[in-house]
């Protein structure tokens, strides 16, 4: 039977949330529609991107500039790597973004490496904060620096509620490398887990009524 042979947080937290949701998303490929929400956050994440590469003038106001102004541009003066998309093997070395040994995949908004072994990841986010979630992306960033900048000995993932709802919302994560074999082992089990399930048998639970893939939603799931 088919099942995924790569992975990511975004697939791992849908896989959590139930693996036959991620069979439909990720293995059977039937792609769920932007909404409003998904919209938004992509129309965020890409006008910040633009600003942070300097793609717009310095005093150009961005969501979250109410905010976040100053951050920005102290962010920006720093030349940030934006963007980024990472590939990794199954022994966490790096790879490229798409290829046979690419086991496992991290983009990153925004980082900056210092040349002291520290190192900045900023994630941008719209919508509720879950810090149960972002504690969690928090350390696949982490690791990810760890494993492409041996130098590097602290990193701090700093995630930005950028919605005015969240009033400038922020939640600061720090990992030292001494946590980096730990957060690996941890995530190469949940992984391995994930990728070698071949039923991805359905969870229904109280998510279900806002799944796509919901049967009251007309979808391909028998639950919902």
């Amino acid at each position: 039977m088919a099942r995924m042979t790569a992975w990511s947080y975004s697939r791992w937290r849908d896989y959590d949330d139930c693996p036959q949701k991620a069979k439909f998303k990720y293995v059977d490929k039937i792609k769920e529609p932007e909404n409003d929400a998904m919209a938004n956050g992509s129309a965020c994440h890409d006008t910040a991107a633009a600003y942070l590469r300097a793609d717009l003038p310095v005093n150009e106001p961005i969501p979250g500039w109410t905010y976040f102004e100053q951050l920005y541009r102290q962010l920006r003066e720093l030349e940030p790597l934006v963007e980024q998309e990472w590939g990794f093997t199954s022994d966490w070395k790096p790879t490229g973004w798409f290829g046979n040994d690419t086991w496992f995949r991290s983009k990153l908004d925004s980082a900056v490496v210092y040349d002291d072994g520290s190192a900045d990841v900023i994630d941008i986010k719209t919508g509720k904060p879950r810090p149960d979630q972002t504690a969690q992306q928090g350390e696949l960033y982490a690791v990810s620096i760890f494993c492409r900048y041996p130098a590097v000995q602290l990193v701090t993932v700093r995630f930005w509620y950028i919605d005015l709802a969240q009033a400038g919302k922020e939640e600061v994560y720090r990992f030292s490398r001494d946590m980096a074999a730990g957060i690996i082992e941890r995530w190469t089990k949940r992984a391995k887990r994930m990728l070698s399930d071949e039923r991805m048998v359905p969870r229904p639970g109280t998510g279900c009524k806002w799944c796509f893939y919901a049967k009251s939603n007309n979808g391909n799931c028998k639950y919902g």
